[in-house]
């Protein structure tokens, strides 16, 4: 169970120094003759030392509390475990099971242990583990923990490094073993691995006890499950080992993955995930090492499997350590080059900078290339390694902003490739199998088109826009205001974005606004795309949904908009108020009303401590929701007020993993959750300077504002429409708001886009 950490969390982390001038960070520079990046015939061979120096701007160092989850990942898996060495059970969709490494849409191992004992010793194993654990690093592109253990009068010091490849579903572990004597020090090391392959969650792929192979000839062990042969996964070192063992009841510091043990083996096939786990087996390596005097060695470790893991497959991973630095090298590479596309953030509080630039590293570790799926974005990990409707909207922003459009147009594709079947209809859950737990919540689809337009303005991907234009045409018009609104009340019928009990029924607020805002941007799209009689039935349909949601959701015995009205559009007493959804989606046009709303909503009624709670919860709080509130603020141009909910989120950084902002803070937490990263950084821009691109007209409005205490904002190298910009505001004496733009030094062009600063802007700014 995560537990909360005490206030002041974050001045646990030892932050390394950003070098360069004026807060921004170095570039890194290469050459040949320093840094051996390249072979003679231009094959990447290792990282080089600027490569290096560059991403360790970025590391963060915890000290305490590590008993809390982290995540690496690639493109083609991921890996959930704790920051003291441990894999404790995790998760509810399969209950306990969503940590470990996964190569999706299958699960490969539960975790690793090492063990270190003096050479030849009957004594008990000393593990890299719990208290042993004395720090713990994540830096781009990999993590590293650092452990001590008592070995005879020496005292060890152990570093774990451990990384994914960038493209391919293997994990790289490093070990590096120090020796502070003045003699030679002979060590037995133990590296045991839990196998535990099985099909992701609502895959309904049958799971049978594993069994496993140790290979002496290569040092190897192969696991396959028994049933499924062709799920393995494969263990090797780059050195023969002394001895390799398996066993269903080989355990090392903890175990892992069965409530009913290891021992219990029920008759016919396991449903995935239908009854309970333990059917994985472990392998263990032994290896002798002798250490010399004042000096250390560095073992490396490998693990790599997937659902087709045939024999070219094993011959595959058994390269895999051969070519560990060249894939080294490319994942640094990687997140060399997306740190350099990530915006530049610099205002008057420096720690924001900090969260921009962890948020943009989280969003890179969630994003996934799922066979028969694509790249897309999961919403969180350890509990939702899928992709979402809801999430995608909300993390879509994030990603723009972020410098990582093609994550998000991919993840937009992906879902209209499942609208275009289901009238329209986008989905809510993805799983890593391709199929769809929820068909789709009635928000999701009013939520799309208002995606497919943010994407569109921020990049003018015309092709993109063509392509899945037809599914936000049939989503509006057939799914929403046919199938799920056959009375034409103009209030569709279904689910929204809570989960409340009374969610499955009734007409739901969110559902209606998202309803109004999608008509807006349907209209604009069909604009761009020459459909006159769409834009026209659009632009006649948008105050009509207005005039419905005024006159059905208010309830004046509250004084407030309530989240939910019956069919026949009454409203039952004692329904929750959501009013502020509202607001989000700038529905409230009396701003009188509206002002009242925000009283209402930033009082002790609706605000607590931490933010925004949770309706229908007494004290629930979820960092999304006070994103939205921020975004209402920001959009009535209220600037301070929008800071405040923003500095929520800003609250829960790093609470469980450096860098990231989770679901929540509680049990069964998401502790890395898309939307949470996203929608800091999007609002971080977006809250002050506003920008609405239109690629139509080769137009940006600008519309600024500022927090009352802050004097500037800084961003620099923000990509729209393939360009990068530098846009600073700067507070005058006489109160106004100065905006500037110059191209970044990163463009080819010279041609800058036309920004249109709006100072008079009509509320509720509309900004996409």
């Amino acid at each position: 169970m995560l537990q909360a950490w005490p206030d002041g969390r974050i001045n646990n982390f030892r932050l390394k120094p950003v070098v360069g001038k004026a807060g921004c960070r170095k570039r890194p520079v290469f050459s040949w003759e320093t840094d051996n990046l390249f072979d003679r015939d231009g094959e990447m061979i290792m990282a080089s030392s600027a490569t290096h120096e560059y991403l360790d701007q970025f590391a963060e160092t915890v000290s305490d509390n590590l008993g809390r989850p982290f995540t690496v990942s690639g493109r083609r898996g991921y890996l959930v475990g704790h920051m003291d060495g441990a894999f404790p059970d995790l998760g509810h969709h399969i209950p306990g099971e969503m940590g470990g490494l996964w190569a999706p849409p299958v699960k490969l191992v539960d975790g690793w242990w090492f063990g270190l004992k003096e050479a030849g010793s009957e004594s008990e194993w000393e593990w890299l583990f719990g208290k042993n654990a004395r720090r713990f690093t994540m830096s781009p592109g990999r993590a590293s923990g650092e452990f001590t253990v008592k070995i005879g009068e020496a005292e060890v010091t152990a570093t774990e490094e451990i990384f994914m490849a960038a493209h391919d579903p293997a994990c790289f572990v490093s070990l590096t073993l120090a020796n502070p004597t003045g003699q030679a020090l002979k060590l037995d090391l133990s590296w045991q691995v839990r196998f535990e392959l099985r099909g992701a969650w609502w895959s309904e792929w049958p799971d049978r006890p594993d069994t496993a192979e140790y290979n002496p000839a290569d040092g190897s062990i192969v696991a396959r499950d028994s049933l499924t042969s062709n799920w393995g996964a494969y263990i090797s070192g780059d050195r023969l080992p002394v001895n390799g063992t398996v066993g269903a009841n080989l355990w090392g510091p903890e175990k892992t993955g069965s409530v009913k043990g290891p021992d219990h083996r029920p008759e016919g096939i396991l449903r995935n995930p239908a009854d309970l786990q333990g059917e994985g087996i472990s392998g263990q390596l032994t290896y002798s090492v002798e250490i010399a005097p004042n000096s250390s060695q560095t073992l490396h470790f490998v693990i790599a499997g997937n659902h087709q893991f045939d024999e070219k497959q094993v011959e595959w991973a058994g390269q895999l350590l051969a070519n560990r630095e060249k894939l080294m090298a490319e994942k640094l590479s990687e997140q060399t080059t997306l740190l350099e596309k990530t915006p530049r953030f610099n205002a008057p509080r420096a720690d924001y900078t900090r969260i921009f630039d962890g948020s943009a590293l989280c969003l890179d570790m969630l994003t996934q290339d799922i066979p028969n799926l694509g790249l897309g974005i999961m919403a969180g990990l350890q509990g939702f390694a899928w992709y979402f409707g809801c999430d995608t909207y909300y993390t879509l922003s994030g990603l723009l902003v972020s410098g990582q459009p093609e994550a998000g147009i991919a993840t937009l594709r992906l879902l209209a490739n499942y609208g275009k079947h289901q009238r329209g209809r986008i989905p809510h859950e993805i799983v890593q199998t391709g199929e769809l737990f929820n068909p789709g919540n009635q928000v999701e689809t009013g939520e799309f088109a208002t995606s497919v337009e943010r994407a569109f303005r921020w990049t003018g991907d015309h092709e993109f826009l063509a392509e899945v234009y037809p599914v936000v045409v049939e989503g509006i018009f057939k799914f929403l205001l046919e199938d799920s609104d056959p009375e034409g009340t103009l209030l569709p019928e279904g689910p929204g974005i809570l989960e409340l009990s009374s969610a499955l029924r009734g007409r739901k607020l969110d559902v209606a606004a998202s309803l109004y805002q999608g008509l807006q941007s349907l209209a604009y799209l069909a604009g761009v795309m020459n459909d006159t009689d769409t834009k026209t039935r659009c632009e006649a349909l948008v105050e009509k949904v207005r005039e419905q949601i005024e006159k059905h959701f208010w309830d004046e015995a509250q004084g407030e908009y309530v989240w939910r009205i019956e069919h026949d559009l009454s409203i039952r007493p004692g329904e929750p108020p959501h009013g502020y959804v509202n607001l989000e989606f700038g529905v409230v046009k009396d701003m009188e009303r509206a002002d009242r709303m925000f009283e209402l909503v930033e009082s002790p009624i609706h605000t607590g401590p931490r933010g925004l709670i949770l309706p229908g919860s007494k004290d629930f709080v979820m960092a999304i929701q006070n994103a939205i509130v921020a975004l209402a603020e920001f959009r009535y141009n209220r600037p301070d007020e929008g800071l405040r909910y923003l500095q929520f989120c800003a609250d829960e950084y790093a609470y469980y993993m450096p860098w990231a902002i989770p679901e929540f803070i509680g049990h069964d937490s998401c502790f890395i959750q898309a939307w949470s990263s996203a929608t800091f950084n999007w609002l971080a821009v977006q809250g002050f300077f506003r920008l609405n691109p239109d690629p139509a007209r080769q137009v940006i409005e600008v519309r600024p504002q500022l927090p009352s205490d802050w004097p500037y904002l800084e961003v620099k190298n923000l990509r729209l429409w393939g360009t990068f910009y530098d846009l600073r505001l700067d507070r005058q004496s006489d109160g106004t708001i100065r905006f500037t733009s110059q191209l970044s030094e990163t463009n080819s062009t010279t041609t800058p886009a036309q920004f249109e600063v709006i100072t008079e802007a009509t509320v509720p700014v509309s900004f996409v």
